[in-house]
């Protein structure tokens, strides 16, 4: 190996590094805070870094930020996140709103540079190195420090851990989104990403855990949505597709049979209400479409929803998103930021249609499932959902386009040359 390919392949193991270091600064959160509670503290610091390093990418590799930009393809999409930080004036913390949205924009613009830069299985595994460490340390310290790994649950007058895991994942609903995210991106990249087989296994397994534990059923439901389209539509898996309609059918004639007490079965609380009301969500979309009418063009701004919302007449102090992904690109956008999205979608999925990228088209029904009750990946600052979530469109739109390296194609096998990108060692 010459002393140029050693250069390249430390330099590559830096950016791959780099890029492990931001997602996890993204993602993971240490310690507990108010929902309005928005002062700079270290992990803000912390957050900010990881901000300022993904912009430093796309600062310094302008040629691949500015074909992205100015994509035709991915017109839409820009449109979409520079209008939220144009539309931010007249949210309630406007400072709060333009610093989340330009933290949108710059991860959507840094997926792509990393993406087109180093490749799709260099970014997947990034993403999946930071979530084993987010995941693996979550799961020690659900034993070790329930106190806070746990999430706090109200018990009469009194807020005690309960038994759903949220780790380092900032809540129980977002370590298990975060992990049900890259479950999905895991399972239908298998064969690109370049980590040992059993690697790959004991991060699934680790991931499948954090999930289960987090019980958050709509993050499951969504893996198991996207996962049950791969086998069956990529893989051509007809055993999946006939348990799959076992299984609705079974659910369909259970519920016909039980009525309520099946839904109670579903629960968490034994409480019929929860899954009737998606946990009170019900009442946030009425509430949401109410104040949307007032602003009903351009919206409340980016971020604005965590303002208003807890404290509505009708809503809680944890009501903080609307809950739902096209409801917070209404409230916060108004028709016009909705207009664009669906405009993007609809381009992006044009575009996968005619390529045949069905991976990329599973890949995005995960935020159409999750997003029904979730404000999955728009909602307040960047997280690990704007980055996966522009995965799925830049790979809809085929701007990535074919070449997928792996980072373990950048390094000498102890008893050969240099492994060409993308290609698994003997």
């Amino acid at each position: 190996m010459t002393d140029d390919a050693v250069r390249r392949a430390h330099l590559t193991s830096l950016h791959f590094w780099a890029t492990v270091a931001i997602v996890f600064f993204v993602v993971a959160v240490f310690r507990h805070r108010d929902y309005a509670d928005k002062s700079l503290d270290f992990q803000t610091i912390l957050r900010l870094f990881a901000w300022g390093l993904a912009l430093a990418y796309c600062v310094l590799l302008p040629r691949t930020s500015l074909s992205v930009l100015l994509s035709y393809t991915l017109l839409p999409w820009t449109i979409f996140h520079a209008y939220a930080v144009l539309n931010i004036a007249d949210a309630e913390n406007w400072t709060f709103g333009l610093t989340a949205a330009i933290s949108l924009f710059i991860f959507y613009v840094h997926t792509a540079v990393i993406g087109r830069a180093f490749g799709l299985s260099f970014l997947i595994e990034a993403i999946l190195a930071a979530m084993t460490v987010v995941a693996g340390v979550s799961l020690v310290l659900y034993f070790v420090a329930p106190e806070f790994a746990r999430m706090h649950e109200w018990v009469g007058d009194v807020r005690l851990p309960s038994n759903r895991l949220s780790g380092i994942g900032g809540s129980a609903n977002g370590l298990g989104m975060t992990c049900a995210m890259s479950l999905t991106l895991l399972v239908l990249y298998w064969r690109e990403i370049g980590f040992p087989r059993f690697a790959k296994v004991l991060i699934g397994l680790l991931l499948i855990a954090n999930l289960v534990l987090s019980i958050n059923r709509i993050s499951i439901l969504a893996a198991l949505v996207c996962i049950g389209l791969y086998l069956v539509v990529v893989k051509r898996s007809l055993l999946v597709l006939v348990g799959a309609v076992f299984v609705a059918g079974t659910a369909a004639i259970l519920y016909l049979g039980l009525g309520d007490d099946f839904l109670v079965l579903l629960s968490r609380s034994g409480d019929v209400s929860e899954i009737k009301t998606g946990t009170g969500r019900a009442e946030i979309w009425l509430a949401v479409i109410d104040l949307w009418k007032e602003r009903a063009v351009w919206g409340w701004g980016q971020g604005a929803a965590i303002s208003i919302l807890p404290y509505h007449s009708n809503l809680f102090t944890a009501a903080a998103h609307p809950h739902n992904l096209f409801l917070e690109v209404l409230f916060s956008r108004g028709l016009v930021g909705l207009a664009i999205f669906i405009t993007g979608i609809a381009v992006a999925l044009t575009l996968a249609l005619r390529s045949r990228n069905h991976r990329a088209i599973i890949l995005f029904v995960f935020f159409l499932v999750a997003g029904f009750t979730e404000s999955i990946a728009i909602s307040g600052r960047a997280g690990l959902a704007i980055i996966v979530l522009s995965i799925a469109v830049l790979e809809m739109s085929g701007v990535l386009g074919p070449v997928n390296r792996s980072v373990r194609g950048t390094f000498q096998t102890r008893s050969g040359p240099p492994v060409p990108a993308g290609v698994q060692p003997a």
